[in-house]
């Protein structure tokens, strides 16, 4: 199974009890609505921030600078908890060492061009 909203759809409902959706159907709606906006609107900044060359034709280091600095800046301001719930949780001590592993920064793994 790949997609994070449908993986995590799934493991909240072969684990009822596991908490990760609301058991309210109202509040499991809300949720779930929640979880595909973010596949649908917020992924496709990060994907930009990650790889900003690959939306920009001829793309030096200095526009990739500024294509990040504004896709972070509408991201802050489009949903902004949503942004910071990000770093909470990439400087989470559980969860940074493995985002280090397995997902180094993207200055450090380029796609070719």
């Amino acid at each position: 199974m790949t997609e994070s909203a449908a993986i995590l759809i799934h493991l909240a409902d072969a684990h009822p009890g596991s908490g990760l959706l609301p058991a309210d159907p109202s509040a499991r709606a809300q949720a779930i609505r929640g979880l595909v906006f973010i596949a649908a609107q917020c992924y496709a900044a990060i994907g930009v921030i990650d790889y900003p060359e690959s939306w920009c034709a001829d793309c030096d280091e200095a526009t990739a600078g500024r294509i990040r600095a504004g896709t972070r800046a509408h991201l802050e301001t489009a949903r902004p908890a949503f942004h910071a719930l990000l770093q909470s949780i990439e400087a989470h001590p559980r969860v940074a060492p493995v985002l280090a592993r397995h997902w180094p920064p993207p200055e450090a793994c380029r796609r070719p061009r």
